[in-house]
Order: C-alpha cells, then structure tokens, then sequence
C-alpha cells in the first residue's frame, strides 16, 4: 500500500511542476513545451512499471490457481493497453491543439480494443452454444 501511494505521489508532484513549467513556456515556445510534456509522460510511464509487473505477477498467480486458458487474460491486458495508449495519445493531441487527430486515436482505440476483445467475445458465444 505505501508503495502505491508513494507512487501517486510521485506521479501528482511530476504532473504539477510539469504543468507549471508548460504553462509558462507555451507563451514563448510551445514546441518545447509539448516536448516537455511527452517526456514528463514517459518519465511517468517508467515510473509505472514496478506497478505494472505486479499485475502480471498477480494474473501468473490467478492463472496457476485457476488453470484459466492465457487465452482469456490476454485480450484483457491487450486491451487495457490499448486504452491507455489511446488516452495518452489523445490527451497529448489535444493539448497541441489537434482536437481532430485526437478524435481519430480516440476512435481507433476504441476499434482497435474491440479486435483484441474478439477472443473473449467468441469465448462467449461458444459457451452460449453449449448450453444450448
């Protein structure tokens, strides 16, 4: 617990001096200041990835326990990546002012989560039919 906490923390202060220092240099060179803003979201991301991995030990562990086919885990991760991915993109297009290319990644997001979520969805159908 103190560790993700320990996280936030560190992610909210990065966010905050980050934003500070765009809104001051959007004035005089928002080239630099959208550059600022990927690299404070990378910086992020790596941050992340401690918590990342604890994730996916948690989902070895439940597939151990379980014997769930990885085929059932692995569009749910596909899939939380693709929104993340997609978020990020769209927040940084839009705050260099491309509201349009923001709505395309937006929507292909969305697509593009819906093809990984397939296996899932044919999962279903085929449990669906042996009731049947």
């Amino acid at each position: 617990m103190g560790f993700r906490m320990e996280l936030l923390i560190k992610l909210a202060a990065l966010s905050l001096c980050v934003s500070a220092v765009t809104a001051l240099l959007k004035k005089s060179d928002e080239a630099l200041s959208l550059l600022l803003l990927l690299a404070a979201v990378l910086v992020g991301c790596a941050l992340l990835l401690p918590a990342l991995s604890e994730l996916f030990d948690f989902c070895e562990r439940a597939l151990s326990l379980t014997d769930l086919p990885l085929t059932l885990f692995v569009p749910v991760v596909k899939v939380t990546a693709i929104a993340l991915v997609a978020r990020f993109s769209c927040a940084l297009c839009a705050d260099a002012g491309q509201s349009a290319l923001s709505s395309l990644l937006a929507a292909a997001g969305t697509l593009c989560a819906l093809v990984c979520a397939l296996p899932l969805m044919e999962a279903l159908l085929e449990m669906v039919e042996g009731f049947l």
